[in-house]
């Protein structure tokens, strides 16, 4: 199973800031294969369900702390988190964007994310 070729409502923190989420929508799903400090912030708000991305941080201070609190205290709230490389998920945005299901690679095999579940698994 890839990513799905539409984008869910929300997704992209670069265009809305988190100054717009006070909307009160509670169930966004973030994807990107490089994400920044917009995540953490929109993740710190309460207003993320799920985050799709290699990794949510600063580039310059490392971890993002908001997102650490979600996921290891479940502070503001729980959050589900699916671990791409920023290789395979830009390949996954690509194959949406062109309306395909997904876009071969045999960059994940032998990598720790191939032998967990995860929705790029290959039935092989």
């Amino acid at each position: 199973m890839g990513i799905p070729s539409h984008r869910p409502r929300g997704c992209d923190p670069f265009r809305r800031r988190p100054r717009d989420h006070s909307s009160g929508e509670k169930e966004l799903t973030l994807i990107g294969p490089i994400s920044d400090t917009l995540f953490d912030q929109v993740i710190g708000a309460g207003c993320v369900k799920k985050v799709i991305a290699a990794w949510v941080g600063n580039v310059i201070m490392g971890v993002g702390y908001n997102m650490r609190r979600a996921v290891e205290l479940s502070v503001p709230r729980k959050i589900e988190v699916e671990d791409h490389t920023n290789f395979s998920l830009s390949l996954a945005l690509q194959a949406g964007a062109l309306g395909i299901s997904f876009i071969p690679t045999k960059t994940l095999l032998g990598t720790g994310l191939m032998e967990r579940s995860h929705p790029l698994r290959a039935n092989i």
